[in-house]
């Protein structure tokens, strides 16, 4: 199978990449309008605590309600700790693996972006915490 040219995934990835540091800024300065702004309004997130197996779910709209309300981590002195570790990006849907510590804990999401409008949106978010 032939590999996608850079020269045609260097704009997509680039708004890709630009969604997601809106998620990462979000999540790390308790914005739940960059929440609101990175994630389709159908949006889905679901995850694992590893410690305690326990399974979480909730609308985009539950999770920007819970990112508004709890303490933000640049507000409690937490390092900025956030990374895209891949993309990968087919026509005009796109996943991305990304690593974030917050809260005394390290979270690994799996994005599924979609674009729709002429802008790329996170569709859903599968995470896993493992204690720091």
């Amino acid at each position: 199978m032939a590999a996608l040219s850079e020269e045609r995934t260097a704009p997509a990835a680039s708004g890709i990449r630009e969604t997601v540091q809106r998620y990462f800024d979000g999540l790390y300065h308790g914005r739940g309008s960059d929440i609101a702004a990175a994630f389709h309004p159908s949006a889905m997130i679901a995850g694992i605590m590893s410690a305690s197996g326990e399974f979480s779910e909730m609308s985009r709209d539950d999770f920007i309600r819970f990112v508004d309300e709890r303490p933000a981590p640049a507000d409690t002195g937490e390092p900025y700790e956030m990374d895209i570790l891949s993309v990968e990006i087919t026509g005009e849907i796109a996943s991305v693996k990304v690593v974030d510590r917050c809260h005394g804990k390290r979270f690994t999401d799996h994005l599924l972006l979609i674009k729709t409008g002429g802008s790329w949106r996170i569709y859903g978010k599968l995470w896993h915490a493992d204690p720091v």
